[in-house]
């Protein structure tokens, strides 16, 4: 029963010695992948032919890497350019959203993030996000940086900010509690600490940078790339801080 197969076992293993895929074996013995496989596994292929295939596996591997990074290039590129179709319209609350954004927002490739102890000034940028962008509240995530000795508790502190930012959905993320130095204790105190607002789009991050551009009238190649930072913009910051996944509502103690 199996003789009639041996021909072909031989021959594909003098192919696979001298070089040729399993894949290209099986489709030119007409035989399944699994059974060519199963012929070969004790056939022995010197390592030239290993170190080829390798390379040739890379060389694709590189090719569609490249492939990807052009696409989202595109992509990237698209998005900005409808951010600076949406800035022509010159729409006050669009302009002062990018402006909160441009001046105090964290400039990351990934995540639209944006930090401030004044409940307004968020709120109004939420307001801004949900009208120009349809942002929703569950993909808005808050974490609250506060001292201590602040006098609230951690659910007294979300329940603050969730009322003053007049939202319901919003995820609270892993918050930060600082301990208050000795030298420091007397000096005037925040209350309601400092609130950090993230959502994670980098259509929303390209759509920004492009009505920035246009509001300022400059052009920024550098904002198309996949791996920047505030730094290019006169600011230091860690391109890592802000693309952290999301975690339990639970407090972090910094001392």
């Amino acid at each position: 029963m199996w003789s009639k197969y041996l021909p072909k076992r031989s021959k594909a293993e003098e192919l696979r010695i001298s070089g040729m895929a399993i894949k290209d074996i099986a489709r030119h013995l007409s035989v399944s992948l699994n059974t060519v496989r199963m012929w070969l596994k004790t056939v022995s292929v010197p390592k030239a032919v290993i170190a080829c295939e390798r390379k040739r596996k890379l060389e694709v591997l590189s090719r569609a890497r490249q492939l990807n990074a052009d696409k989202c290039f595109e992509r990237r590129k698209f998005a900005q350019e409808e951010g600076r179709i949406q800035a022509r319209k010159r729409e006050w609350l669009h302009a002062a959203g990018c402006m909160l954004y441009w001046g105090e927002g964290g400039k990351t490739e990934s995540a639209v993030s944006f930090s401030n102890s004044d409940p307004n000034m968020l709120r109004m940028f939420i307001r801004f996000l949900k009208t120009y962008y349809d942002v929703a509240e569950d993909k808005i995530h808050l974490q609250l940086h506060y001292f201590t000795d602040c006098g609230r508790t951690e659910d007294e502190m979300q329940r603050f900010w969730r009322s003053a930012l007049s939202v319901k959905n919003v995820v609270f993320d892993k918050s930060i509690l600082n301990c208050r130095s000795i030298r420091s204790r007397g000096s005037r105190k925040s209350m309601t600490g400092t609130c950090l607002l993230r959502v994670n789009s980098v259509k929303l991050v390209q759509e920004l940078l492009g009505a920035i551009q246009e509001y300022g009238s400059f052009d920024n190649p550098d904002w198309l790339n996949t791996c920047w930072s505030y730094r290019q913009i006169g600011k230091a910051v860690d391109c890592k801080s802000t693309n952290a996944g999301s975690s339990p509502a639970t407090t972090s103690i910094v001392k």
